[in-house]
């Protein structure tokens, strides 16, 4: 897990490009994006959360997909990368060793929501 901590919590070049497509006048695009996680993102945790115990791999892996395109979409690169390690591991069959990972995406989901509230 320690290889995620390599990865930038945020890609700024992923905030320029978002921002390069805001239409003056119109609502921040960023700013919904961020929002719309913020709302998303609990929910898809509780998601996985409660897959794991029961060993439904395709609701961890469902739930794992979802968030971590919503994260790919704002450059959330660390939460994208847990996620899409969930999202592996469940395609598999196997809920066996989730629990660390969900922990880590729930970490990373804080992380990359303060980062993304300090872009805005």
């Amino acid at each position: 897990m320690t290889a995620f901590a390599q990865t930038p919590i945020i890609d700024a070049q992923t905030i320029d490009t978002l921002r390069q497509a805001q239409i003056p006048g119109e609502p921040d695009f960023v700013g919904e994006l961020v929002e719309a996680l913020m709302i998303e993102a609990p929910d898809l945790l509780e998601r996985m959360a409660r897959a794991m115990p029961v060993a439904d791999a395709a609701s961890l892996r469902r739930a794992a997909h979802s968030l971590k395109s919503a994260a790919a979409n704002l450059g959330a690169l660390r939460l994208r990368d847990v996620c899409e390690a969930l999202e592996l591991m469940a395609s598999t069959g196997d809920t066996n060793g989730a629990e660390p990972l969900v922990a880590r995406a729930g970490h990373e989901y804080e992380q990359a929501l303060a980062a993304l509230n300090a872009q805005r």
